[in-house]
């Protein structure tokens, strides 16, 4: 059987006793379910300089806790800024858009003990 969690929490496996096999329990595991993370440009083709928009998003509801805007550079995501989530679990990332192309996605690290960090979907904005 290979049934995805969708709630954190501590699960153990029961196999029935049947004819000649005896029946046993495993031990207990916690099992940790990632976050859902979304992530939204307000455009994907401003002009050179022109404020932009990143909302970024995570569910279950986690308010309060700490999200991160990436960008990527030389091959590999860094910080670009960081938001704390406002009470519905979005972060908003405004900017001027001073590149020609560059790319995306938002980090969420696990801040409580009920779900496991988990990253966006990349997004790639070109400017005019």
């Amino acid at each position: 059987m290979n049934d995805r969690p969708t709630k954190s929490a501590d699960y153990i496996a029961v196999v029935e006793a049947e004819d000649n096999c005896e029946g046993d329990i495993s031990d207990e595991v916690t099992v940790l379910v990632r976050v859902k993370l979304r992530i939204t440009p307000s455009e994907n083709t401003p002009d050179r300089g022109e404020r932009i928009r990143i909302k970024g998003s995570v569910r279950p509801q986690h308010d309060g806790t700490k999200m991160i805007l990436q960008r990527k550079k030389n091959g590999r995501f860094v910080r670009f800024k960081v938001d704390t989530l406002n009470r519905r679990s979005f972060a908003n990332y405004v900017f001027r858009a001073r590149f020609n192309r560059a790319v995306f996605r938002v980090k969420w690290r696990s801040q409580d003990d009920d779900h496991v960090g988990n990253t966006s979907r990349q997004i790639t904005i070109r400017t005019r």
